[in-house]
C-alpha cells in the first residue's frame, strides 16, 4: 500500500466518521481546498464549513488511483451520501484529486463532482447549508473581533 493511499484512507475513515481533527491531521497547515460551491479556502476554514452543515456522511470508496507521471499525486473516487443539518439528503459520486508534501501531507485538494442535481437532490439546500454555515463562522468571528475589553 503507498503512502498516499494511506493517507487517503485515514482521510475518508475522518470524513466518514464526521471526525473533523481527524480529516485535518492528513492536511499540511497551509493547505487549499477548491470546491466548486465555496471556491478556494484553506483547508482549516473549508472543512469546518462542510461540517457545520452535516448530520451525517456515508463515504463509499471505489478506489484510490496514484499518478502515473512521477507526481505526489493521487485521487479518491468515491460516492457521498450526505445528510444535511435540516434533513436534506444529498449523493453523488466524486474524484477528489490529492496533491502531497514530501511528508505525505495533502497541500491541495480538488473537489470534482457533477453539480448538476439528479433527481431528489437538493443542491440548493447544500448551496443553502454551507453559505449559513460560513455566515454563522463570519458573525462569530466579527463577535470576538469586536468584544469590549
Amino acid at each position: 500500500m503507498s503512502s498516499f493511499e494511506q493517507t487517503l484512507k485515514r482521510y475518508f475513515v475522518a470524513l466518514d466518521a464526521g471526525d473533523l481533527e481527524g480529516v485535518l491531521t492528513v492536511f499540511a497547515d497551509d493547505a487549499v481546498v477548491h470546491s466548486p460551491f465555496l471556491g478556494r479556502l484553506s483547508a482549516r476554514e473549508f472543512f469546518p464549513k462542510v461540517f457545520a452543515a452535516s448530520s451525517a456522511s456515508d463515504i463509499t470508496v471505489f478506489d484510490i488511483l496514484a499518478s502515473t507521471q512521477g507526481q505526489a499525486r493521487a485521487v479518491g473516487y468515491f460516492r457521498y451520501d450526505w445528510t444535511l443539518k435540516d434533513g436534506t439528503k444529498v449523493y453523488f459520486d466524486a474524484a477528489d484529486v490529492f496533491d502531497f508534501n514530501a511528508e505525505d501531507e495533502i497541500i491541495r485538494m480538488t473537489i470534482l463532482y457533477d453539480t448538476h442535481p439528479p433527481a431528489g437532490v437538493g443542491w440548493q439546500q447544500v448551496w443553502v447549508a454551507l453559505r449559513q454555515a460560513d455566515s454563522r463562522a463570519r458573525f462569530r468571528e466579527v463577535a470576538v473581533s469586536v468584544k469590549p475589553s
